[in-house]
């Protein structure tokens, strides 16, 4: 699964991971679980795969210009200390769908 989002507005990302983890307060420009996909100003998800786990593509979303990275503490160990910040999420998959629901400002109340 690949979770890509891009929204003109700025979203705080407390308000996104509230009863997920403690965040520092600031502000991101969308979410992407694929790294390939991460934009400046992204929160990057990295989940466990089937193959690989998103933390082993760290440097690629640095490098795209995330500005935090939540990754999924019940399937890696911390990732080695980086400029960008890093948000410890027990079971990170399993909340991929209400954080994209809060991202997008639960959007199927409107059906």
């Amino acid at each position: 699964m690949s979770l890509s989002a891009l929204n003109a507005n700025q979203h705080s990302l407390s308000k996104l991971m509230e009863g997920f983890a403690d965040t520092p307060e600031m502000f991101i420009s969308g979410i992407a679980s694929d790294s390939r996909k991460v934009k400046s100003g992204f929160l990057f998800l990295a989940c466990k795969g089937i193959n690989n786990h998103g933390i082993n593509y760290l440097k690629e979303a640095a490098k795209a210009g995330a500005s935090a990275v939540a990754w999924d503490s019940s399937t890696s160990i911390a990732p080695n200390k980086t400029d960008i910040t890093l948000i410890a999420v027990d079971n990170l998959f399993q909340h991929l769908g209400e954080i994209a629901n809060r991202f997008y400002k639960k959007p199927s109340y409107d059906l």
